[in-house]
């Protein structure tokens, strides 16, 4: 998915339709997204959970994932740029970027 997706799911509180089921028992903060190679506005996006040998990036399947951050963080940092007035989704996606590029 891609993280426009998650936005609008944030916006518009339908975040559970898009969490898989075998996820959905876990507390939101162990649910972690993960770019798929590197952290970009066009990459996939999957939702994985938290483990002990979790570190910035995984390997699935012989793929790379890059740790974005948990889907609490991120239902935070939704919220938080919303506080400066009404953005699009694809506006929200750059300044969430941006913040873990600054950090």
């Amino acid at each position: 998915m891609k993280l426009t997706e998650l936005v609008r799911a944030v916006r518009e509180n339908n975040l559970d339709q898009i969490i898989q089921s075998d996820l959905k028992k876990l507390e939101r903060e162990k649910i972690i997204i993960y770019a798929m190679f590197s952290i970009a506005i066009d990459t996939d996006y999957q939702l994985m959970e938290l483990s002990e040998e979790s570190g910035r990036i995984v390997q699935v399947g012989g793929m790379n994932f890059e740790r974005l951050c948990s889907v609490t963080e991120f239902e935070y940092l939704v919220d938080q740029y919303l506080i400066d007035g009404r953005k699009s989704d694809e506006i929200l996606v750059i300044e969430i970027i941006d913040h873990f590029f600054s950090q």
